[in-house]
C-alpha cells in the first residue's frame, strides 16, 4: 500500500507540473 501510494504521489506531482507549465506557458 506504502509503494501504490508514493507511486499515486510521483503520478499527481507529474500531473501538477505538467498543468502549471501549460498554465504559465499560455500566459506568456
Amino acid at each position: 500500500m506504502f509503494t501504490e501510494y508514493i507511486t499515486g504521489f510521483k503520478t499527481i506531482c507529474d500531473e501538477l507540473a505538467a498543468i502549471g507549465k501549460t498554465s504559465v506557458g499560455s500566459r506568456q
